[in-house]
């Protein structure tokens, strides 16, 4: 077999980029062209697209390709989607991505301390493919559907536009999954997107939530919820969330940890619809 070439994508490869990508639906996330554009223009702008995305070429071909990411504040670099084409699947080309991209975090990411692959739990051949190259499954995050539930009878929260000002007091509440805003600049960078809200608690005038709605990638008059919050305050947030929804459909993604606000959205009729575990690996200096 031809030599392996594990490199960044160049700026006109996007096309070819995506239809790469596609080709490893359902286990990367199946998203439209005009999501992953954006994705990959502002990845050009930041830094990352050259820093730690990554395609693999044969004989001047792209066959595999990843989307690659660093979370800056809790040290990893992390392999968010991993698709081979399928002509070239079993050949060494996954392992060649994973092998270079841990060197791009290790040459980009001053602080880190551990590597991590994101994958879809039907896989059981992706979960070999990554405990094969010694990851370890850490962490389950589950997608949530369900209907809007509106105003909670109960809810003492108040509700006011996110603003620059909050972001101080945002980066220390307690995100939905692993991958929920904790630096600065991804917090300036969400609530400039909009749809963006900040709970109060009246008593102490104090913020203990903050809920980003966006219309889902998949289905139409569905709202897409992220969310972080106090500890104490993780139920009432999500259901302070649902007076501001105007679809008929929501989705949370939610990690595992967060047990009461699994059982409270399940009582609600909330069915799982997707989940992804994380595997990581701690980085050997």
């Amino acid at each position: 077999m031809a030599e392996i070439m594990v490199r960044p994508p160049k700026q006109d490869e996007k096309v070819e980029f995506f239809e790469v990508y596609r080709t490893g639906i359902p286990d990367v996330t199946d998203m439209p062209f005009a999501r992953f554009a954006r994705w990959w223009d502002r990845s050009l702008v930041n830094g990352d697209l050259k820093n730690f995305w990554r395609v693999a070429e044969i004989g001047g071909k792209i066959v595999g390709v990843a989307i690659n990411m660093m979370i800056s504040s809790l040290g990893w670099g992390v392999i968010w989607e991993l698709s081979v084409h399928p002509d070239w699947r079993n050949k060494g080309v996954g392992r060649a991505i994973v092998e270079d991209s841990e060197s791009a975090f290790l040459k980009n990411i001053t602080n880190i301390t551990h590597y991590g692959i994101a994958l879809k739990t039907h896989s059981l051949e992706a979960v070999n493919f990554v405990e094969n190259l010694n990851y370890g499954i850490q962490s389950l995050i589950l997608r949530l559907d369900g209907p809007a539930l509106g105003e909670p009878e109960d809810s003492i929260l108040r509700i006011r536009l996110a603003k620059f000002e909050h972001i101080p007091l945002l980066i220390h509440l307690e995100p939905d999954t692993y991958w929920g805003h904790r630096d600065p600049k991804e917090w300036e960078y969400v609530i400039r997107n909009g749809g963006c809200y900040v709970m109060i608690e009246p008593e102490a005038n104090s913020v203990v939530g903050f809920i980003q709605l966006e219309q889902d990638s998949k289905e139409s008059d569905c709202t897409a919820v992220s969310f972080a919050f106090k500890p104490g305050f993780g139920k009432a947030v999500v259901k302070k969330a649902h007076c501001e929804i105007q679809s008929e459909k929501v989705v949370f993604w939610i990690e595992d940890k967060h047990d009461s606000i699994l059982d409270y959205l399940y009582a609600k009729g909330y069915k799982r619809t997707e989940a992804e575990f994380l595997a990581k690996k701690r980085v050997k200096k």
